[in-house]
């Protein structure tokens, strides 16, 4: 394959297909690097990236940007391109798209297995089939969530019943035993799993308290021991087969069986569930978490459920306001995560927002939530520089972009975006939030909109960079905006004297105050009208005597002699000056101030 034909601009293919399966031929480093930070095609650029191994020319590489947005893998319908993004990627919202599109088995079972980031793998674990890879996931992977979704695709009861057996995270273990749905394995959960959420699962799933298995009633806590049941018998195929009713449990029964539950969330979950009322008010009646109670307070359908909670909330209100403790606070993150990415209600999804830690379930907030309340109030909460700069690259909502932007500090990003980003407006932005006089400079001179220069040039503070801009800068308007920014009387005083520009000139003597600057470009300046125009704005007397007497130019003598409040000195211009009209002037004053 004539590979210099396709990467060089003579013959080059722009098709990246072409050149994608070109470069699985490029083995040259160099070559790699050359064409990861050149090639015209982002999905070049990064499979370049990815070949190199060499850590020095990856170094040259970090502030590599990919330039490939969510929106762009979304149109994306070519199998090449989408693995090259889902194996080549560093953004993992990049990622995570594209593994939505991909249909090929081993690219899937290969992301399931490989890739680092837990929701990209989560998405490709959703579409595989293969019940020996999910197995092996769902016992395997390191991130609880992702095996979570291995096991919500596996059907197979004596694997579950294995990866309970084995798993020590519980909430994988609840999960798993949901999933079975034959009954004697159930039943043995409920009986003898060490875990109490477990067993309260498996329970849940029987349906009926005295289900048999191995001809065995279901043991259950003693306190429903001796529950009524009763048994039909049920005409199947002309035999007689037992079957189990649902048992009558008396409520006296069912409040003393939840004692065996403790754990908090276990009891929400049984107040918020169908069992009887007795059972979900006495699960309630255990609960001491504040913020649960208030949840189910708020939400629960059933009114007189609603308002046991509500009540229970008060007791242990009075119960803490009279010890002394502090409001218990929600610390468990998977739940508050599950209902800020799930909750139907985006009230309840931004009331969330400020308890979560993760910065990943943050952003993916921000950036994906379909409510706009949710993603701004998400944004602010971010505090990682990556992600913020993530959200930055990938989102595509201004008000999202510009609120990230606002809590970045990174004059190399700023600047990144000032000089390629597609947003006019976030460029704007981006400007007004460079401090690095350097990069200001670089802005202001450069080949951006007048309106990106005139925002530099309103944060630069160097004053010599602002004098060079008002005196080289071929734009009108950036020149004046340049001096009405400078400060310095010296440095106005240079601008004053050797600006091409008249009006800037002029503008820098206006903005002068210090006297003996003033006198020095009354005397110096090579222009009569700035001469003139510094002459007039002093004030000091000896500095107006000094020009009255030795300035080489008449009409700066003139404008000091007309300011000047000693006779003395009047007197020794009407003496000595050479010119009739400096004289004149003089006597002018003179006669004006002896008629005051």
């Amino acid at each position: 394959m004539n590979l210099t034909g396709i990467f060089t601009s003579r013959g080059k293919n722009d098709k990246p297909e072409v050149r994608l399966s070109a470069l699985d031929d490029v083995k040259d480093e160099k070559t790699l690097l050359k064409l990861a930070k050149s090639d015209p095609n982002p999905f070049v650029r990064i499979a370049a990236k990815k070949k190199i191994k060499s850590a020095d020319l990856r170094e040259e590489l970090k502030n590599f940007r990919e330039q490939i947005s969510i929106d762009d893998v979304e149109q994306i319908d070519n199998p090449k391109l989408l693995e090259v993004v889902v194996t080549c990627s560093e953004s993992k919202y990049v990622r995570q798209t594209a593994v939505k599109k991909i249909t090929d088995k081993a690219l899937l079972e290969k992301i399931a297995v490989t890739d680092p980031d837990k929701y990209v793998r989560m998405g490709a674990v959703r579409k595989i089939k293969d019940s020996h890879l999910l197995a092996d996931i769902a016992m395997n992977d390191l991130n609880a969530d992702v095996r979570i979704a291995a096991i919500e695709r596996i059907d197979n009861p004596n694997v579950l019943l294995s990866i309970i057996n084995t798993e020590q995270d519980a909430e994988v273990r609840k999960i798993a035993a949901w999933q079975i749905t034959d009954k004697e394995t159930l039943a043995k959960i409920a009986n003898y799993d060490h875990d109490e959420r477990v067993r309260y699962v498996a329970f849940l799933k029987i349906k009926d308290p005295k289900f048999k298995f191995n001809g065995n009633p279901l043991e259950l806590p003693k306190a429903l021991e001796g529950a009524a049941s009763t048994t039909r018998a049920k005409e199947v195929n002309g035999k007689q087969q037992a079957a189990v009713l649902q048992t009558e449990i008396p409520d006296e029964a069912t409040e003393f069986s939840i004692d065996i539950f403790t754990d908090q969330r276990l009891l929400a979950e049984i107040a918020r569930s169908s069992e009887p009322e007795a059972m979900r008010k006495s699960a309630i009646s255990k609960i001491n978490d504040l913020s649960i109670l208030n949840g189910l307070a708020a939400d629960v359908m059933d009114e007189g459920i609603r308002y046991f909670a509500l009540r229970q909330k008060k007791f242990l209100e009075l119960q803490l306001a009279s010890s002394g403790s502090e409001k218990p606070k929600i610390t468990e993150q998977s739940v508050l995560e599950d209902v800020a990415l799930n909750a139907n209600d985006k009230k309840v999804r931004k009331a969330t927002i400020e308890k979560i830690t993760s910065q990943d379930i943050l952003a993916r907030m921000a950036l994906n939530d379909e409510d706009m309340e949710v993603r701004m109030a998400a944004v602010w909460e971010v505090t990682d520089q990556f992600v913020l700069k993530e959200i930055v690259r990938i989102s595509k909502d201004f008000a999202i972009r510009k609120t990230a932007l606002r809590k970045i500090n990174d004059d190399s990003l700023f600047a990144e975006i000032v000089r390629s980003d597609h947003d006019s407006a976030i460029r704007q932005y981006a400007v007004k939030r460079i401090s690095d006089q350097k990069i200001l400079k670089e802005v202001a001179t450069g080949d951006g909109s007048t309106d990106l220069k005139e925002d530099a040039i309103e944060r630069i503070t160097d004053q010599a960079v602002l004098a060079e801009i008002a005196q080289k800068t071929e734009n009108e308007s950036l020149r004046n905006l340049a001096v009405w920014n400078i400060k310095d009387q010296n440095i106005l005083a240079e601008v004053a004297m050797n600006a091409g520009e008249f009006y800037v000139r002029k503008v820098a003597v206006n903005l002068i105050s210090d006297q003996k600057t003033l006198a020095g470009i009354a005397r110096q300046a090579q222009d009569l009208y700035i001469r003139k125009l510094a002459a007039e704005k002093i004030t000091d007397q000896k500095c107006l005597r000094e020009l009255a007497l030795q300035a080489s130019d008449m009409y700066v003598r003139k404008a000091a002699v007309e300011k000047i409040a000693n006779r003395d000195v009047l007197y020794e211009v009407i003496r000595n000056d050479q010119i009739d009209f400096v004289r004149n002037a003089a006597v002018e004053r003179v006669n004006g101030m002896q008629a005051q």
